[in-house]
Formats: structure tokens, C-alpha cells, sequence
């Protein structure tokens, strides 16, 4: 049998200590490059908060611009209503058409906003 000498054990922990260093710098490094990932992450993640704020405040826009020409589009449709009822006038039929388009304009200004 073989005889256990200082010699051997110290070339074994010699050994075990390249071991466990080699390990360690590896770990060292997963840790750094998770740490480093993370920072990206939480970037981008603050990138997309500010992303996600800025489309709320332009859909909260829309949503306003919209509103007003509804209320453009009703005010108008009612000024043709008016006018229609007066059409006594000469111009009356005139005025009506006028007053369609600009009805069908703010219409179709209405739909682009609404999608």
C-alpha cells in the first residue's frame, strides 16, 4: 500500500486550490455578465416606462381631439338642420351643401382619429 506523504497531500490541495480558483473566476464572471444583463434590462425597462407614458398622454390627446369634433360634427349637422328648415332663402340650398361637406369633412376627421 501506498504510504499518505506531506508531499502528496500538498500536491492534492494544490491541486483542489486550482480547482476551486478556476471555479471561482468563472462564477466571478457569470456574475458580472448577469449584473451587466441586468443593468440592460432594467434600461430598457425604464426606456419602455417612458415609452408606454408618452403613447397614454397621445392616446389621452386623440381621445380630446376626437371630443371636439364630435362636437364640431354636431354643431354643424344642427347649423344644417336650421338651415334646412329655413330654406326659404335662395341661397338655402347652397348654404346646405356647404354645410354637408363640411359636415362630411369633420366626419371622416372623426373616424381618422378613431382608429
Amino acid at each position: 500500500s501506498k504510504w499518505v506523504t506531506s508531499r502528496t497531500v500538498e500536491t492534492e490541495l494544490r491541486g483542489d486550490l486550482a480547482n476551486v480558483k478556476h471555479v471561482r473566476t468563472r462564477l466571478e464572471h457569470a456574475l458580472k455578465t448577469s449584473k451587466e444583463n441586468l443593468a440592460k434590462a432594467n434600461e430598457e425597462i425604464s426606456k419602455l416606462e417612458i415609452e408606454v407614458k408618452e403613447l397614454k398622454a397621445s392616446k389621452a390627446q386623440a381621445q380630446s381631439d376626437k371630443a371636439q369634433a364630435l362636437q364640431r360634427a354636431r354643431l354643424s349637422a344642427a347649423k344644417v338642420k336650421e338651415i334646412t328648415e329655413r330654406g326659404n332663402n335662395t341661397n338655402g340650398d347652397e348654404a346646405v351643401l356647404n354645410m354637408q361637406k363640411r359636415i362630411d369633412v369633420l366626419n371622416n376627421t372623426v373616424k381618422g382619429l378613431s382608429t
